[in-house]
């Protein structure tokens, strides 16, 4: 697969190849409003192209509102299926967002612990210019 491999795998923005599932979730510390935690992703690497990135910041939204940050470290990426990526995630949907935050998280986790995806296939918004 050439590049233009690469961008018809990924084309505007769409994930939805790399198929991404939480294979265990572990609280590390809880606040009033904050929750810290350890999850270990699982992915599948449409491409065949490998890669290796010493640190990435997530933010992560729901419905577009801000709800935390995930960050991961010197995460290596093969074809195939990732298993056990960690990533350290800040669940905090108030500091950012107020109380839309603070409803949208809380929908969030009940969708979560009713069994509903966290991350249902659809594409990104591509980038304007």
């Amino acid at each position: 697969m050439g590049a233009d491999g690469l961008s018809s795998a990924i084309s505007g923005g769409n994930l939805k190849g790399f198929s991404p599932q939480i294979g265990s979730l572990r609280i590390l510390e809880t606040t009033k409003s904050t929750l810290s935690l350890e999850a270990k992703i699982n992915i599948t690497n449409p491409t065949e192209y490998s890669a290796v990135v010493p640190y990435m910041n997530i933010l992560l939204l729901s419905n577009g509102t801000e709800i935390g940050h995930a960050t991961a470290r010197n995460v290596s990426v093969g074809p195939g299926p990732n298993h056990n990526i960690v990533v350290e995630a800040l669940w905090d949907p108030k500091t950012p967002s107020g109380p839309k935050g603070l409803a949208q998280g809380r929908e969030l986790l009940s969708q979560y612990i009713s069994g509903q995806p966290l991350f249902p296939p659809r594409p990104f918004p591509k980038p304007s210019n």
